[in-house]
């Protein structure tokens, strides 16, 4: 042989070269390892207000707006609801969300975190040991009932600052 590459391994690497590819095209892409997509919503929580004229009881949120994350800003959103830094300066002190922060994976919710911008309260449906800071009123791993478990200025401020990069208007969810 004087250097010549067979046809038939021409044909073979190319044919397997442009499977891989259309495999890999046609996977979803993480924005984080266990989860395939991350969406951001507001929401008016309902149960604490007295029923209207018109409206059942059992109508518990309203989805004012939502978004699907970017990888990029669900990694960013992720990294700040998962660092203790995020936490530490208050208290948090209502469970009603404004904002929610939802974890997908193939269609189905798998994780939750919900977060009240005026309160600074966050709760999370999954264990989040950075956010126990301060006198826990309980056990387990969440600090949502911590002195200090609220998210601090600058996390809230981040949260602010997404939402309107999204495109929502800051008078949308910022209700006092």
């Amino acid at each position: 042989m004087t250097g010549h590459i067979p046809v038939s391994f021409v044909f073979i690497t190319t044919w397997l070269l442009a499977a891989a590819m259309t495999v890999r095209a046609q996977q979803p892409m993480r924005a984080l390892p266990g989860y395939d997509s991350l969406v951001v919503r507001t929401v008016i929580d309902h149960r604490f207000e007295p029923p209207l004229p018109g409206r059942p009881i059992d109508d518990r949120f309203e989805v004012t707006r939502s978004v699907r994350l970017s990888p990029s800003d669900a990694r960013e959103i992720d990294a700040w609801i998962r660092s203790k830094a995020s936490y530490g300066s208050s208290q948090a002190v209502t469970p009603v969300p404004d904002v929610e922060v939802l974890y997908y994976w193939k269609g189905t919710i798998k994780e939750k975190v919900e977060m009240n911008l005026f309160t600074h309260n966050l709760y999370a449906s999954f264990p989040l040991r950075q956010q126990r800071q301060g006198d826990c009123l309980c056990r387990g791993s969440s600090g949502h009932c911590c002195t200090a478990g609220g998210m601090n200025a600058e996390f809230t401020q981040h949260v602010v600052d997404l939402l309107v990069r999204l495109g929502w208007n800051p008078e949308e969810f910022l209700m006092e």
